[in-house]
C-alpha cells in the first residue's frame, strides 16, 4: 500500500472492491487485519503516509468441511475451514553457498469456523488439527 505503481493499484482495489480483500497489518500477530468492508473506513481514518505498513491480500475462499470441534468445553457444530503450513528447514554456507541442509520439518493444521475472519490459534479463533487423509 505504498506509493509504487502496484501500491496505489492496491488502494484503488481496497476501495472498489473491498469484498475481495484483507488488509494486514506488516506484524506477526493475529487479531490485527481489517476485513472486507470495513477496509476503506479503516483506510480514510488513517493519515496516507501510515498506509505502507498494510499490504492487501486477497481473500482465499477455501473449501468448507462439516465436522463438530471442542473450542473452551463447548461442541460447535458449525462449516469449518483448515490452513495446512508445511514447515521446512534451510541452512547454507553463506560464502559458499553451498546448501547443508534443506529438510521438511513438520507441518500444522489450524482450523477455525467458516464464520470467523480470524484464524490465529493463541488469540483463540482457531483451533490445532490434525490431517486424516484418505
Amino acid at each position: 500500500m505504498d506509493d509504487s505503481e502496484l501500491g496505489l493499484k492496491a488502494a484503488k482495489l481496497a476501495f472498489e472492491q473491498p469484498e475481495n480483500f484483507v488488509l494486514k497489518p506488516q506484524r506477526e500477530g493475529g487479531g490485527n487485519n481489517i476485513y472486507k468492508e470495513d477496509i476503506p473506513k479503516f483506510l480514510q481514518k488513517l493519515p496516507k503516509k501510515e498506509w505502507a505498513g498494510y499490504i492487501l491480500m486477497e481473500l482465499i475462499h477455501p473449501p468448507v468441511f462439516e465436522n463438530p470441534i471442542l473450542k473452551t468445553g463447548e461442541v460447535i457444530k458449525e462449516g469449518l475451514v483448515s490452513e495446512l503450513g508445511v514447515f521446512g528447514a534451510y541452512l547454507f554456507d553463506e560464502k559458499s553457498g553451498k546448501v547443508l541442509a534443506n529438510d521438511y520439518s513438520g507441518h500444522l493444521l489450524r482450523s477455525k469456523t467458516q464464520s470467523s475472519n480470524e484464524g490465529g490459534v493463541a488469540a483463540g479463533f482457531g483451533c490445532v488439527d490434525s490431517l486424516y487423509l484418505y
